[in-house]
């Protein structure tokens, strides 16, 4: 649909510049009808789980009003409040941690969560019909403050997104549209987007000549990043003093990829130095 599935090269600014053809709009409406109770098996699998961390815990997302999407909308939290795209240096408290290079982040001084789990804790009511119809046992189990329900909520979504898909496609004309063609000028601009793993924000400042002055890009793993080490801290004072330590290695890695990090963060094999006192 897009041309591929990195990095997409038909979407353009104002639509796309190719449009698939009747017929492969068809064969994409029959390979997602045929993903969907693949969706389903992988959303047992993940429900079966039982594996549990649940404390207090804040989170945000990115809420339409009325719909389950990932475009536009306001920031909620769990708290209920509603920030606008240029209101986010309101909602976001950057922390510089002395012991490491990477950004993080508080809100009102307190760690946060975004992601799968924060989105549906915050709007499960507005999923696709047919999901909800499809998973009214499971979606009792939400809202949670238990990180590793934020797999299963990432299967849920991948639900969702099947069927809205099959909705957008079935029954409609599509057609080719100019694409815009963007003008120099110097501004200003602030998106915000749900990405797979939580809020994503961009802010970049051009100036007359059309040359980025400035630039800030708030990733998801930032976001995370101090509440997945108060998450490490108390997994780890649970553990001790009984557990080995190959054990509590392999539960910190659990817990971590339970947020989905960047690749990067994913894929390393943790280094624990232990400190014994």
């Amino acid at each position: 649909m897009a041309g591929r599935s990195v990095h997409a090269t038909f979407p353009t600014l104002g639509g796309f510049n190719h449009l698939p053809s009747k017929e492969e709009i068809e064969e994409a409406v029959r390979k997602l009808e045929a993903a969907r109770p693949a969706a389903l098996r992988c959303i047992a699998t993940f429900e079966r789980c039982d594996w549990s961390f649940d404390r207090d815990m804040d989170y945000q997302a990115l809420v339409p009003e009325g719909n389950y999407w990932f475009l536009d909308g306001e920031v909620v939290t769990s708290q209920g409040e509603r920030y606008n795209e240029k209101r986010y240096p309101d909602l976001l408290e950057h922390v510089v941690l002395p012991y490491s290079t990477a950004s993080a982040y508080t809100h009102e001084g307190r760690p946060f969560m975004v992601g799968s789990l924060a989105r549906l804790n915050l709007a499960k009511e507005t999923l696709h019909p047919q999901t909800r119809k499809s998973l009214s046992k499971t979606l009792k189990l939400f809202p949670s403050t238990n990180i590793y329900r934020n797999n299963l909520a990432q299967a849920i979504e991948l639900l969702h997104s099947i069927d809205h898909a099959i909705e957008l496609l079935q029954g409609r004309e599509f057609v080719i549209e100019t694409p815009i063609k963007p003008e120099i000028c110097e501004g200003e601009g602030i998106g915000v987007v749900e990405a797979p793993r939580g809020t994503l924000y961009h802010k970049i400042v051009v100036g007359e000549d059309g040359l980025v002055r400035r630039g800030e890009v708030i990733v998801p793993t930032g976001q995370n990043q101090i509440n997945i080490e108060r998450d490490i801290a108390g997994l780890v004072d649970g553990l001790l003093p009984d557990t080995d330590r190959s054990t509590i290695e392999h539960e910190i890695e659990k817990l971590i990829r339970a947020y989905d990090p960047c690749m990067s963060c994913a894929t390393h094999f943790l280094k624990v130095n232990w400190d014994l006192v």
